[in-house]
């Protein structure tokens, strides 16, 4: 056999396939093991190739060249369920591409030619560790596994003889999986692992939780009957969202778990599909995890139900501050390229923009005095790639520089990672912390709001009517449709917050919006003039009125503005009217629980419109017009408008009829 130093670069590809047996298979427990005159011979052949280890369970057993071993006198011990077996190869000089594959007698008739007794296959040049499943009806049997390994082809059958390869055969104790855990036997991973990065889950592996939300993917969940997920340990309050074949939804109308505290357990019963996925919700520390196939109960004892809610955000950012940690990243390729004075300007920027947004009653610090990090990978490894990848190792390379976890870095404190963009990554921010790739105040002064537990600006698309039927926010609520809101489209322009949003961040006296109670002609002044010592307007800078279907499940929030008319030139000629309580199904408690929805008070005047959010560019209720309240509670109508425009002087008077 002439094995060439050139062999073509297809056959250099390491993969890897998998057979899993049919699960439908059914077996009488018996022990006895077929004598070897009834298997089919098979060997191999050649100098250059063997099989080198084979490891499987309690198994590991190294060997030298030979064309067949009969090692029938070592046994490894199985489960029905998840096992993993590792093949290594040996080579006297240079290795080459072998192709394996692995033999089961389950049904233990002499050979291996039944239906999913093809357990393993796979090749590459180094060793393989493949996992397999063995059926949940196979159980109480000892029996004959083989092991083939072949130069450069497959193995095409059991009975093959190889010329240049080997041929092993062992025996294999299956025993039946153990599908109960005992209550109580669940490791505190977080006492010895770091936070888990990783998305896939296996049978019985421990792990420790980051804080935060975390997704996590379940393979080869249909050879299972059922998959316990427990959680324990630490900290905090954990929701978990399970299901088989997609994504489960976080709106509790696909499986979920919710009790009091860390202790959860959640399982999927009969899975069908290849896949499940698993959604790690709410606010912990230091809490672990672990999956059990075919387990009919979970290791924890939960704690008391908690009551289920349309939204579980926060009610608004509680400190009058915030400290950015600046991280400053870049690829092994590629030099950080943002300069330091450029940097310090944009930031200031964005500084500035709070101070006036909040009235005065707001400071941002930011802190980048960490030396520059490399990634210690090209910026070309991103490129295509999910941005989890991303985040997964900019937050260890922050972790393992400075000991800081960056999704829990304490109160006050966000932390900024900044770096030359990849191809196709835009800014993103995930409370608490940013991945900033645009060099702009602006972006940051947006970024900075998710970060610390605000949503975008939404629009309420009703179709031809100005509030739909709230029921399906996929098709109701337009992101970023709130176009003249810093959340919205308005970061570039540093448009302000709406009074909304400025509430959540406790920037409001509770006389600058009042609740109106009695109908009457009110004046409300321009909210957009404020400085770092008020919004220095004579009066008040917004109303809200209550309705819904109960007298306070709906709030509206009106307000007017006269400056950033990039996007509706009639902006200081009306107002703009927002709702809240309307499709709020927020999840995540490090965000605020309410939505703000600006009403497109002229629907569908833009009926050939030329982007997404061009409906809602005259959206403010303008002079003149009036509007009645969806549930009947009250009608209002825009009167005069007054004051000098662009000062805090700017005015419009609003007339409230209360039904």
């Amino acid at each position: 056999m002439n094995k060439s130093n050139n062999i073509h670069p297809i056959y250099k590809l390491i993969t890897t396939s998998i057979f899993m047996a049919s699960s439908h298979l059914a077996f009488a427990s018996v022990s006895n093991v077929k004598d070897a005159n009834t298997y089919c011979n098979s060997e191999g052949g050649g100098s250059h190739e063997w099989i080198s280890n084979v490891k499987l369970n309690n198994l590991s057993y190294s060997s030298g060249q030979e064309a067949y071993s009969d090692n029938t006198d070592k046994t490894a011990n199985l489960t029905s369920g998840h096992n993993s077996i590792t093949l290594t190869p040996g080579f006297r000089s240079k290795s080459y591409d072998e192709h394996w594959a692995v033999y089961i007698d389950y049904n233990q008739d002499g050979d291996f030619d039944d239906t999913g007794e093809q357990v393993v296959t796979g090749n590459s040049h180094n060793a393989l560790q493949i996992p397999f499943n063995v059926p949940t009806s196979v159980h109480g049997v000892t029996t004959r596994m083989r092991v083939a390994m072949r130069y450069y082809n497959p193995v095409s059958s059991a009975c093959n003889n190889i010329s240049a390869g080997e041929i092993e055969d062992y025996t294999v104790s299956i025993s039946n999986i153990d599908t109960s855990p005992e209550t109580g036997d669940m490791p505190n991973a977080c006492e010895s692992q770091t936070p888990f990065t990783g998305r896939d889950l296996f049978d019985g592996q421990t792990i420790c939780l980051d804080s935060g939300r975390q997704t996590f993917n379940i393979a080869n969940s249909d050879n299972y009957t059922t998959i316990a997920i427990s959680t324990s340990h630490g900290t905090g309050n954990i929701t978990l969202f399970a299901k088989n074949g997609e994504r489960p939804k976080t709106d509790y109308t696909d499986p979920y778990s919710r009790h009091v505290g860390n202790n959860e357990c959640i399982i999927i019963n009969t899975p069908s599909e290849y896949w499940s996925y698993l959604e790690v919700n709410g606010t912990h520390e230091n809490t672990s995890l672990v999956v059990d196939f075919n387990a009919t109960a979970c290791r924890v004892e939960v704690g008391e139900t908690e009551e289920i809610k349309d939204n579980y955000g926060n009610d608004g950012y509680t400190d009058s501050s915030v400290n950015i940690k600046v991280f400053r990243i870049e690829f092994s390729d590629t030099p950080f390229d943002w300069n330091t004075n450029d940097m310090n300007t944009e930031f200031n920027k964005m500084v500035d923009f709070y101070k006036r947004s909040s009235y005065g009653q707001f400071d941002v610090t930011y802190d980048m005095s960490h030396p520059v990090i490399n990634i210690d990978k090209p910026i070309t490894y991103y490129e295509g790639q999910s941005s989890n990848q991303w985040h997964a190792d900019w937050q260890a390379k922050v972790l393992a520089a400075t000991g800081i976890n960056a999704k829990s870095p304490g109160d006050k404190t966000v932390i900024l990672v900044t770096a030359p963009k990849p191809n196709g990554y835009n800014s993103t921010a995930e409370a608490p912390y940013i991945s900033l790739f645009h060099q702009d105040g602006g972006v940051l002064a947006h970024e900075l709001g998710h970060a610390m537990g605000i949503r975008h600006a939404y629009g309420l698309e009703g179709e031809s009517q100005i509030i739909g039927a709230g029921v399906d926010k996929e098709t109701e609520s337009i992101n970023y449709g709130g176009l003249f809101s810093l959340m919205g489209k308005g970061s570039r322009e540093y448009m302000d917050f709406d009074l909304m949003h400025k509430s959540y961040m406790g920037w409001l006296k509770p006389n600058d919006v009042p609740v109106i109670t009695q109908s009457g002609i009110y004046r409300i002044y321009a909210l957009d003039h404020g400085n770092s010592t008020g919004h220095n307007t004579p009066g008040n800078i917004g109303l809200r009125l209550q309705s819904g279907n109960t007298e306070s499940d709906h709030t509206y929030w009106l307000e007017y503005r006269t400056t950033n008319h990039k996007y509706g030139n009639d902006i200081d000629n009306g107002v703009l009217v927002y709702l809240q309580g309307m499709l709020e199904k927020e999840q995540n408690p490090k965000y605020w629980q309410h939505t703000s929805h600006l009403l497109d008070m002229t629907p569908n005047s833009q009926s050939s419109a030329d982007w997404w959010g061009q409906d809602f560019t005259d959206s403010e209720l303008a002079l003149g017009k009036s509007y009645s309240d969806k549930w009947g509670a009250f009608t209002i109508k825009v009167l005069n408008k007054g004051g000098e425009l662009g000062t805090p002087n700017a005015w419009m008077d609003i007339s409230v009829t209360l039904h």
